[in-house]
């Protein structure tokens, strides 16, 4: 039983069977199929029965009749899985038992290679077939090791390639170095648009004009076309693009998974006749297979990985909303105090009230700052110095702070740390984030005390300042969010950017930002930093 279902619009998800020979659909509630949207034509198109092909025909309407991203000019032959465009509304042509598909009932003048046959293939014939969905589907014609070469890159690439980019370039030069062709290009359907476009060409920045009249039968058809001779096959030898520009051979294959069509590769040749064995038939098979995989992660990837930034962006517009609505509430209230005291004339809450206001506009600074530090890519002002003045300065800055809450502060520094290379403001900048969050930690506990310590790494040569407490400890949970930008366990206090802002900052001069901890038990925050700055 054969049916279209509509993929999009007011009927989405409905099966309408074809229960006669001829069906209408339109926007009009007299057709057999009638699709609620203004931009269906009353009476659109017309699908047709002879025998046990089925034809699609536009009858006029005002915003066209597509299939698989191809506009209709003529009735067409529609085939099981087919994809329809009517205005704005999307459907598919469906037949709920499968389809014979065998080379018997394919399109006429189609070559297939039967097992066993000889491998040279006819140069004047022109071979279709229908690509296995199966990536290792692979033909029974033996590969060549040069073959098999080529097979284990692509493989390659589908397992480690998520730019599409690059994976369409790889593919390119894989596709070149095995068929050979004078030039070819690799086109996409991009953005829910119905038009193909070129992603990929070759040769770069040559205008490649493209025969439509092939893309739309191998993308109709949902068949490869590898054609030897253009001009002995009459479908294609009358196209004005094969003419106007000469060419003699042509390799179109459609790139299609989960029987979508995502796009097509198109190659040809002007000079010469391409001539192709069994193995290259097997080739272009798994090519378009895994290239059509490829490119589907490479969209699944790139969708994670947008969604995961908008749910970023959401939480930091969530952190600064509430970070901010605390400050701002304080200001109301200081505002509040200070009004009091001008309109009493009293001088002394004003004095008591301006410190707070300026604490609060003090704390919306500090924000704005550290969100631009963490927000923009920067490169290091490398400068020549020492590690340990640098934490000798961190030392001194908070150990009167650190004295006056009962928390011991201690130095330990390596005399023979050679000099290095590092940003001097941005390394003070994270040690002093790091110790002032130490002793913050250590607050209120009864024998507290923080070691500050630097020196070289054995194993990898690299240079460390370490800054150790024995407080109460990270929980495991805290550990995994600790370095997220907004995320904070001081509450109003603190921005949650300052670890963030650390982090960013080793990572900027090579080096990295560990954290080792455990509940009950103190934490223990070391940077590693190289000797010499990266060489880019």
């Amino acid at each position: 039983m054969y049916h279209i279902v509509a993929l999009s619009g007011l009927e989405k998800g409905t099966k309408f069977p074809i229960n006669s020979a001829s069906v209408s659909l339109g926007r009009s509630p007299e057709n057999d199929i009638v699709l609620s949207d203004s931009s269906v034509s009353r009476r659109h198109a017309t699908l047709t029965q002879r025998g046990d092909t089925f034809f699609i025909r536009d009858l006029g309407s005002t915003h066209g009749l597509f299939i698989n991203g191809i506009a209709l000019q003529e009735e067409t032959e529609l085939h099981v899985n087919d994809h329809l465009r009517l205005g704005n509304t999307e459907v598919r042509f469906v037949c709920d038992a499968p389809e014979d598909a065998s080379p018997e009932n394919s399109s006429p003048n189609a070559f297939f290679i039967p097992p066993g046959s000889d491998d040279l293939i006819d140069g004047n014939k022109t071979i279709a077939f229908r690509l296995s969905s199966d990536p290792s589907a692979v033909s029974q014609a033996k590969l060549s090791s040069h073959h098999l070469a080529l097979l284990a890159r692509a493989a390659n690439a589908i397992q480690s390639v998520f730019d599409t980019d690059k994976l369409l370039n790889t593919l390119m030069d894989m596709l070149f170095e095995t068929f050979k062709p004078d030039r070819g290009a690799i086109l996409l359907y991009e953005n829910g648009d119905l038009t193909l476009t070129p992603r990929v060409q070759r040769p770069i920045g040559e205008t490649l004009i493209i025969s439509q009249t092939v893309v739309r039968h191998a993308t109709h058809h949902r068949m490869a076309l590898l054609i030897s001779d253009i001009a002995s096959d009459s479908r294609f030898n009358a196209s004005q693009s094969i003419m106007v520009q000469s060419i003699q051979s042509t390799i179109c294959a459609p790139l299609v998974c989960a029987n979508q069509v995502l796009g097509v590769i198109y190659l040809d040749a002007r000079t010469r006749q391409l001539n192709y064995q069994k193995e290259d038939l097997a080739l272009l098979n798994v090519l378009a297979v895994n290239a059509a995989i490829a490119i589907e992660n490479a969209r699944l990837v790139k969708e994670k990985v947008e969604s995961e930034r908008l749910a970023a962006i959401g939480v930091a517009v969530a952190g600064i909303s509430h970070y901010i609505k605390n400050i701002l509430t304080g200001i109301k209230g200081t505002s509040y105090l200070i009004d009091l005291g001008v309109s009493s004339d009293d001088i002394g809450v004003i004095k008591e009230a301006w410190p707070v206001l300026q604490r609060s506009t003090g704390k919306i600074s500090d924000l704005v700052q550290g969100m631009l530090s963490y927000s923009k890519k920067r490169q290091p002002a490398w400068e020549q110095g020492n590690l340990n003045s640098l934490m000798q300065d961190v030392f001194e800055n908070q150990k009167l702070r650190a004295e006056a809450i009962g928390v011991n502060l201690l130095l330990e520094s390596d005399p023979a740390l050679p000099d290095s290379e590092f940003d001097q403001l941005a390394l003070h900048d994270t040690l002093l984030n790091l110790v002032s969050n130490a002793v913050d930690a250590c607050e209120g506990k009864s024998g507290a005390s923080i070691v500050l310590r630097t020196g070289r790494d054995a194993e990898s040569g690299m240079l460390y300042a370490c800054v150790v407490d024995n407080g109460p400890g990270i929980p495991d949970d805290v550990q995994k969010k600790i370095f997220e930008p907004f995320f904070s366990t001081k509450g109003s206090k603190g921005t949650g950017l300052g670890l963030a802002i650390a982090r960013k900052s080793a990572e900027e001069h090579g080096g990295r930002l560990l954290l080792k901890s455990e509940e009950g038990k103190g934490a223990a925050f070391t940077v590693l930093l190289p000797i010499q700055r990266p060489r880019v």
